[in-house]
């Protein structure tokens, strides 16, 4: 008996040390978010003050510094931007994965591996050319532009993970359908894509966060039209004399706070439908 409440306490220990240490590791990387919060309640005078405090009277000033600098319009491009090249990158992603995996042809493999180092080739590269080429097509201050540069560096990501998740799916599930009667699409769209819902989550996600922060082809591709929340932060520290740090706080705020609410609902929909496909 001795024994076996000695080797429970040293379970119930070593899980106390493992939560313990995760919630350490939370703290620290979840503090300057934190700090970030407080700062967009602070007054002026306490966000500069040399002797930092959690206790301080809150004001609104800095959120309504949002409403005043009609941040909101930035919100609007970057959402039309973001939604529209994840959408965009995740589905043709999607269709390109399955056909290069349920194809057989010769230099498959090569394929995949020059589709992923599209993506490894760092961006500032492609300033030069692509500014040239977007003057010369006219897609400079347009959603257009840029949603078509950032559905072109997402989509061989999007393609290079989702054939991960393709091959996993296994094959004998899609003969069955057509030997049933389905189609080859109707074998994707109802099949396939339905099982590999985690695969699009990833990506859906990963293409949300690059489109949602993305600063350097913001800042080429745009004016103050269709300027982004990224180029439109950077330009308020930039070209202002005095910097409204409480005000910048608050921007930083809710510029995180969509793509955070956009991996939640995407987790909630996963787990539905992955306990929901376990049911039945």
């Amino acid at each position: 008996m001795k024994l076996k409440k000695q080797k429970a306490l040293r379970k119930l220990g070593g899980y106390i040390l493992i939560y313990l240490a995760v919630a350490a590791i939370v703290c620290f990387f979840m503090f300057p978010i934190f700090w970030e919060l407080l700062t967009s309640f602070k007054s002026a005078k306490e966000v500069v003050s040399t002797s930092p405090s959690f206790i301080f009277r809150p004001t609104l000033a800095s959120w309504s510094y949002l409403s005043e600098i009609n941040i909101f319009h930035n919100f609007k491009n970057t959402l039309i931007v973001a939604s529209c090249s994840t959408i965009i990158a995740t589905l043709f992603g999607a269709l390109a994965a399955y056909a290069i995996i349920r194809s057989s042809f010769k230099g498959r493999k090569l394929m995949v591996f020059e589709i992923l180092t599209l993506r490894m080739v760092p961006p500032v590269a492609f300033v030069v050319p692509i500014f040239i080429l977007w003057s010369k097509l006219n897609l400079i201050n347009t959603y257009q532009g840029l949603i078509l540069m950032y559905t072109a560096f997402n989509l061989p990501f999007s393609i290079w993970l989702m054939i991960g998740y393709f091959k996993s799916v296994p094959t004998q599930i899609g003969e069955a359908a057509m030997i049933d009667g389905c189609s080859h699409s109707g074998v994707f769209w109802r099949i396939v894509l339905p099982i590999a819902k985690p695969g699009l989550a990833a990506v859906a996600v990963f293409c949300m966060m690059f489109s949602w922060n993305e600063f350097m082809f913001a800042t080429l591709l745009t004016r103050l039209e269709t300027a982004t929340l990224t180029v439109e932060t950077a330009r308020r520290i930039m070209i202002r004399t005095y910097i409204n740090w409480s005000g910048l706080a608050g921007i930083s705020i809710f510029t995180i706070s969509v793509p955070l609410i956009f991996a939640i609902i995407i987790q909630k929909q996963l787990v539905k439908g992955i306990s929901m496909g376990a049911v039945k």
